[in-house]
């Protein structure tokens, strides 16, 4: 009996996913398969895409980020501005935003 390559890859993804929850890791899983969903582990525990984001420093990895916006003002920039001081003029004239970009 052939085993699916399809099934193989699942099972080694699955496997990966039971191993990184057993070291508490955080670390954020791809689907290999239309049928699959990303998995997103923050200490070991799955969690939404929304917790990973604010609570694992790594959401700049995640394929759906085009752009990243400074924490202060709003500014968006491209993701190479990622934990960047913003400095960008403020209207009032006062100064620079002290914002971050994420």
């Amino acid at each position: 009996m052939t085993v699916d390559i399809f099934e193989q890859l699942s099972a080694r993804r699955l496997a990966a996913i039971e191993q990184a929850k057993l070291e508490k890791a955080t670390a954020l899983f791809f689907p290999e398969h239309r049928w699959e969903h990303p998995v997103y582990l923050v200490g070991g525990e799955e969690v939404t895409k929304e917790t990973f984001i604010l609570k694992s420093d790594m959401e700049h990895l995640l394929p759906d980020v085009s752009t990243v916006g400074c924490s202060r003002c709003g500014r968006r920039e491209s993701p190479q501005y990622w934990h960047q001081h913003c400095g960008m003029s403020l209207a009032s004239g006062t100064g620079k935003c002290d914002g971050v970009f994420f």
